[in-house]
């Protein structure tokens, strides 16, 4: 979903006067404020090429980089600018190198930190960028956020009204990150309604099942290639559709005979693991090599509201903490849960180094919140 840049017009000054000047810059602000949004804007305003130092890149990949920029733009062009985004501290090797770029002059520096770095390390970082300029984000005026609203309603054809528009942008408190989500889900929840002919979007209208063959085939956004056919169809073309199943043991995960009683690796007997409760089953397969699997193990054992499952599902992320998808998809489980150690595995994943963590996070808070409103207003009522 691609909506306007709205605001942020004088910060946006603010930040090209300092490159202008040839001041580094330190921009913080709350996490979901914009300041990468902002950053990106900037680069579209000014002439210097904008370079994203990513955990990823090694000093020696960034120096390729500049090399080339100067080679790209000459002696006279602008300086590159150097974009570390998202700090959530400033490492000893990062320093020296954002020194060894200081001391030829090669580059200009933009660090973008979290709000959460103390004011100890926020000086020092300030100092080793040369007394470099400090800009806060704060949140967008009512006015700029109703603007804001207006403009999305409009590019994305949504039915609001100018009372809707005001009371949302009221609800989200000028954070840009809560903007978007707010955007999503109506969009995603426009999506889901009914069509111009009053039928839900999963199910034909009665002229359509009457005029329609009995081969049926799944809608091409969600499988392009598939093609389904129904029982009737299988039986009168002579088709047996034969599914090779792989069984596994539910206590190692190695694979097993599909006949076996007991596991040829570990020596446990099958029978007895496949007799377990429910809830014992869903413990266990928050060990399952395969990723979906341990998520669909973990929204289901959240939605049965289990007193341990926040607890199971930390230890399930600890399995792989560099698989952002795959911890999005444990915080959204969590979700279901809705308790205090939910909230704070969710504050925790706040500082996550991976975007995607970090919105999967803010989303659960968001929902959680929400959620406590609404169990307060039913009890004032």
């Amino acid at each position: 979903m691609k909506v306007s840049f709205v605001g942020r017009t004088r910060e946006l000054s603010l930040l090209a006067h300092e490159l202008e000047a040839g001041h580094n810059i330190v921009l913080t602000g709350a996490f979901g404020s914009g300041r990468t949004t902002l950053v990106k804007a900037l680069s579209a305003h000014v002439a210097n090429p904008f370079l994203f130092w990513h955990e990823q890149d090694t000093r020696r990949t960034m120096r390729a980089a500049i090399a080339r920029e100067h080679d790209a733009h000459g002696a006279t062009g602008e300086p590159p600018v150097v974009v570390l985004d998202d700090a959530v501290h400033v490492s000893a090797p990062r320093r020296r190198f954002m020194r060894e770029l200081l001391r030829g002059a090669r580059c200009q520096i933009i660090v973008v930190v979290e709000r959460s770095m103390s004011s100890d390390q926020l000086a020092h970082l300030r100092a080793i960028l040369g007394a470099a300029r400090l800009v806060q984000l704060r949140p967008l005026s009512t006015s700029t956020t109703v603007r804001y609203f207006s403009s999305a309603v409009k590019e994305l054809g949504l039915a609001w009204s100018a009372d809707d528009i005001r009371e949302t942008a009221r609800s989200t408190h000028g954070h840009p990150l809560t903007m978007r989500m707010t955007l999503e889900a109506a969009v995603a929840k426009s999506l889901g309604r009914r069509r111009g002919d009053g039928t839900p979007p999963w199910r034909t209208s009665s002229s359509e099942e009457e005029t329609r063959e009995r081969r049926w085939s799944p809608p091409s956004t969600v499988w392009p290639i598939a093609r389904l056919m129904t029982p009737a169809e299988s039986s009168s073309a002579g088709i047996c559709l034969e599914v090779a199943m792989t069984t596994l043991c539910p206590a190692c995960w190695r694979v097993v005979p599909n006949d076996a009683h007991r596991c040829n690796h570990c020596g446990a007997a099958l029978s007895s693991l496949h007799q377990r409760d429910l809830r014992d089953k869903l413990l266990g397969a928050l060990t399952h090599p395969d990723r979906d699997t341990v998520i669909r193990a973990a929204v289901a054992l959240a939605a049965r509201h289990d007193p341990d499952a926040s607890h199971a599902i930390e230890t399930a992320m600890a399995r792989f903490p560099h698989e952002p998808h795959v911890l999005g998809g444990l915080l959204t489980a969590l979700m279901f849960v809705g308790d205090e150690e939910a909230r704070r595995i969710a504050q925790d994943a706040l500082g996550h180094r991976s975007f995607i963590v970090r919105r999967a996070a803010a989303q659960m808070l968001q929902q959680m919140n929400r959620c406590q409103e609404a169990a307060g207003d039913r009890r004032e009522h």
